[in-house]
């Protein structure tokens, strides 16, 4: 931060991360803005969870029955990101074995632009290796 202040949001040249490796020409005008996201982060039981994908308008891109066969724990923290009024994707953490390790169980992916070049990006090698937590969800899109 110069002076103090947070730089303001500049548009970026169109496409220009694609052109680097050639990939996903034409995808930036397609995908949310990075300020346009709004998180909310709440614990939800997976009946309620299952109940609302069923019943939902947006349907997960591997659709329904990817998410409604997936065993899960009986309470799950979600993660859902917003652009506008648009749900594009869930993360879901198992609420019942936080200590224990694999805390992440899957994303549900709604947006198939944002979801594409997060796996072009993470498969290219244009973003170093990440160890931790993380990891598993960066995995996830590595799939």
């Amino acid at each position: 931060m110069a002076g103090g202040y947070p730089r303001p949001y500049r548009e970026p040249e169109r496409d220009a991360v694609s052109r680097r490796k050639g990939r996903g020409a034409g995808r930036a005008d397609l995908l949310p803005k990075p300020h346009g996201f709004e998180w909310d982060l709440y614990l939800t039981g997976v009946n309620e969870y299952k109940r609302e994908t069923l019943e939902s308008d947006q349907e997960p891109l591997g659709g329904r029955l990817a998410v409604l066969g997936q065993g899960m724990p009986r309470f799950v923290w979600r993660a859902t990101a917003f652009s506008g009024q648009d749900r594009v994707l869930d993360l879901l953490f198992d609420a019942t074995d936080i200590e224990q390790g694999n805390v992440f169980l899957r994303a549900v992916e709604y947006h198939a632009a944002l979801s594409g070049f997060l796996r072009d990006r993470l498969q290219s090698g244009l973003l170093p290796p990440v160890a931790g937590k993380v990891a598993p969800i960066l995995r996830w899109f590595c799939r």
